[in-house]
C-alpha cells in the first residue's frame, strides 16, 4: 500500500535553511540535499513501519550521509512528516532553529 505524505508547515520551513546552507558551501550541493529528502520520503510512503518508533506513533529516519532526522507520525491512511532536525553539535549558524 501506498500512503500520502503530507509535509507540516513546520516540516517545510525546516528544509529551507539547510538547503539555503548546503547551496551556499557548493554549488548543486542543495539539490543533492533535497533529492535525498525526496527519496527518504519515498521510503516512508511505500514502508513506514521499516523506521523506529519514537513513541506510539511518531517515527524517525536518518537521512544519511546528512546529519538530519525526519520525523514522521502517521495514520491509517497518510503519513505527516512533522520536523527534519539536527543534532546541535553538527549545526552551522544558520541552521540553529533545528535543533534537537
Amino acid at each position: 500500500m501506498t500512503y500520502e505524505i503530507r509535509l507540516t508547515r513546520d516540516a517545510q520551513g525546516d528544509l529551507q535553511s539547510p538547503a539555503a546552507w548546503y547551496r551556499s558551501q557548493k554549488p548543486g550541493l542543495d539539490s543533492e540535499f533535497l533529492a535525498r529528502v525526496s527519496t527518504a520520503l519515498d521510503r516512508v510512503q511505500h514502508s513506514p513501519l521499516a523506521y523506529p518508533a519514537m513513541d506510539r506513533d511518531l517515527r524517525q529516519l536518518l537521512l544519511r550521509p546528512y546529519p538530519f532526522t525526519v520525523y514522521f507520525t502517521s495514520t491509517d491512511d497518510a503519513h505527516d512528516v512533522q520536523t527534519l532536525r539536527m543534532p546541535a553539535a553538527n549545526m552551522p549558524q544558520s541552521c540553529a532553529h533545528l535543533s534537537e
